[in-house]
């Protein structure tokens, strides 16, 4: 390939300030010259032997000096391969027809242009659709492109196997499909497999939450919780199917498809079985909300690989990363219980007593 011109999608090319010559010399974006421009146009070339084939380093046709990011973190002109000098070309995944010049050693940061001056200095930014982010040749092509998906299929659980042991023993699935355009589907089920009453099969509060992550680790939670009776009862199961637009992801989407990583958790909490209110529904094990958000929490943080989900001490808040990106949480049945309160007078019963319809595992006895 030959040397070219290195535009912006606000119009300025990548420059070499001043025409030095230095063994390391600052870049900016400047206005094309017709002459005298041997500083503003580069040539791409291969990585080393053994980096990988989408990388390429862009050297000038000034002096040989290549696009570096020094030890300090600003963004060079550089004699020498030295630091961080190797790049991939992302495409927009707006479809612009522009690409991300995106640094091979730190894929969430590509060449920026810091201001809007002739002159401006060049930097590094997060992978986010921006003019001042955005480049394309002039005359000539990037030599190779990397294509983001636009969509992210995530799936996890224990299939037909079980997690957990005793009256914590569970068995679920979950699913998880984001799309560019901010679609995020969630769907699973969970299943209580406990199967004697009591000490070993007691109803269970749950949670189940997918954690997606994006280059910079903030983590986006897609959060199930809910209660089941003990297996193999009717009401063991709990399954879910949640469909929400989040603007966070559509907005954010060129980091999470670069990283496409998600990881899965479950938490689950044994409970005792409650006095049921007459001619009405029975109470549910523990603190209904208290409860599922304080489980829903648990499964959040240990999903969470860069522990950067935190949850609130009133067990109603999930915090993430630097503010609130939580995209789903929904609730299975316990809803049917907002505002019950556990306390004095519907705690944990003994001797057989149980709600309407609820039998023992295993007893035979006719639901």
């Amino acid at each position: 390939m030959g040397f070219c011109f290195i535009a912006s999608k606000s119009g300025k090319v990548i420059d070499i300030q001043r025409a030095s010559k230095q063994e390391v010399a600052d870049l900016d974006a400047f206005q094309q010259k017709s002459t005298d421009n041997d500083n503003q146009q580069w040539e791409f070339k291969p990585g080393p032997a053994g980096t990988p084939s989408d990388v390429f380093m862009i050297s000038s046709k000034l002096d040989g000096s290549v696009i570096s990011i020094s030890p300090s973190g600003t963004l060079v002109a550089n004699k020498k391969l030295a630091d961080q000098f190797l790049w991939r070309f992302v495409e927009d995944p707006a479809g612009s027809g522009y690409c991300f010049i995106q640094s091979a050693f730190a894929p969430n940061s590509v060449i920026a242009i810091n201001g809007d001056k002739n002159g401006a200095p060049l930097g590094l930014g997060p992978i986010a659709t921006a003019d001042n982010k955005l480049w394309k040749p002039r005359g000539e092509k990037f030599p190779s492109t990397v294509s983001l998906p636009s969509t992210l299929n995530f799936t996890g659980g224990t299939g037909n196997g079980t997690t957990g042991s005793d009256a914590a023993e569970c068995a679920y699935e979950a699913n998880l499909t984001i799309q560019q355009n901010g679609t995020c589907h969630f769907w699973g089920s969970y299943t209580n497999r406990g199967d004697t009453f009591d000490s070993t099969a007691p109803p269970q509060d749950f949670g189940v939450t997918f954690v997606v992550h994006d280059l910079d680790n903030v983590p986006y939670v897609f959060a199930y919780g809910g209660f089941v009776w003990s297996a193999p009862q009717a009401g063991s199961v709990d399954s879910w199917n949640v469909t929400q637009h989040s603007t966070k992801c559509t907005s954010n989407w060129a980091s999470i498809a670069s990283r496409n990583q998600a990881s899965v958790s479950v938490s689950t909490q044994a409970v005792n079985p409650v006095t049921p209110v007459p001619g009405g529904q029975p109470f549910p094990p523990g603190d209904t909300w208290n409860t599922i958000y304080s489980v829903l929490g648990k499964a959040s943080v240990a999903a969470d690989g860069p522990a950067n989900v935190v949850v609130s001490p009133d067990g109603f808040t999930f915090t993430v990363g630097p503010g609130p990106n939580t995209v789903i949480v929904d609730f299975g049945n316990f809803e049917l219980y907002t505002g019950v309160v556990s306390g004095s007078g519907h705690g944990g019963v003994s001797g057989g007593s149980f709600p309407p319809g609820w039998v023992p595992s295993g007893s035979g006895a006719e639901l």
